[in-house]
């Protein structure tokens, strides 16, 4: 009896192993990752501007309170310069407000795919935040580096305690975004209601202020608003000597429950979605 060859052994045995069926979260990951290559390539390839507005936006608002804060002869607040103040207020709010505003429109979006047996309704969701979570990433750093180049320096840069607390954010956005496509895809005219809800959290969650330069009568009453925590800690990740009143343990609990009741509601109504 003839033996097998090494090289038609080696052969048949890759095949034997590309023929095992892949893990569930393996073949979702796979899902999610050309998706999130497909959101890339329609926003780069539709509109330029896509990509340029990603910095005009939080430019603008940048530019805004920082004259305002100059012109009333303030240089910085609680040990921070106005500029960095208001990058590390409104770069993060911008990306809890894309996550969460525009997931019912991926999803809407992504009907036809549905035909597959695996694309999952939550994929395109996920896809959605991974792209505004790169997007995030550039912009924050290109804003970063442009201040430090302009001589706004930094005093530490606590790079693990920022990658949680954003992460952190993203589980929290996540949660509310699942809840709003439940919500706009049964009530279609929900979507026009949805932006205006988000909206009065600009004014809430440290943007153009820090917790430190509210008085404690009311502070306390601001800082049941995660953002606000979000971002003061996001400000002391920079600057050692900022007086930040941000609780990681708080925005951890809020995340969870927000992804959980998110993730409940979305489930429980996953079929009625698939129908609509």
């Amino acid at each position: 009896m003839s033996e097998t060859p090494p090289v038609a052994a080696a052969a048949g045995n890759m095949a034997v192993r590309r023929a095992r069926p892949r893990h569930p979260l393996q073949v979702q990951w796979t899902v999610i990752h050309a998706l999130f290559v497909r959101n890339l390539s329609a926003q780069f390839g539709k509109l330029r501007g896509g990509l340029a507005w990603a910095f005009v936006e939080p430019l603008l608002q940048v530019l805004f309170f920082t004259m305002i804060y100059y012109m009333r002869g303030r240089q910085e607040l609680s040990n921070i310069p106005i500029p960095m103040m208001v990058i590390t207020g409104v770069i993060p709010f911008i990306l809890f407000r894309q996550i969460t505003n525009a997931s019912s429109k991926a999803f809407r979006q992504a009907d036809a795919l549905f035909n597959y047996r695996l694309v999952q309704p939550i994929d395109p969701i996920l896809a959605h935040a991974m792209h505004h979570t790169v997007f995030f990433i550039f912009t924050l750093t290109s804003f970063l580096v442009f201040a430090h180049i302009i001589h706004f320096y930094f005093e530490q840069v606590l790079i693990l305690e920022l990658v949680m607390n954003i992460s952190l954010l993203i589980l929290f956005s996540l949660g509310f975004g699942l809840n709003f496509t439940v919500l706009v895809t049964m009530f279609p005219e929900a979507k026009r209601v949805i932006p205006f809800a988000v909206r009065p959290l600009f004014f809430v969650s440290g943007i153009f202020f820090t917790a430190e330069s509210i008085s404690s009568e009311y502070r306390h009453y601001l800082l049941w608003n995660p953002l606000l925590h979000v971002t003061e800690i996001t400000r002391s990740c920079f600057y050692y000597s900022y007086p930040s009143h941000g609780d990681l343990g708080y925005v951890a609990i809020c995340a969870a429950i927000s992804l959980t009741f998110g993730m409940t509601v979305f489930h429980l109504n996953r079929r009625r979605l698939l129908q609509e």
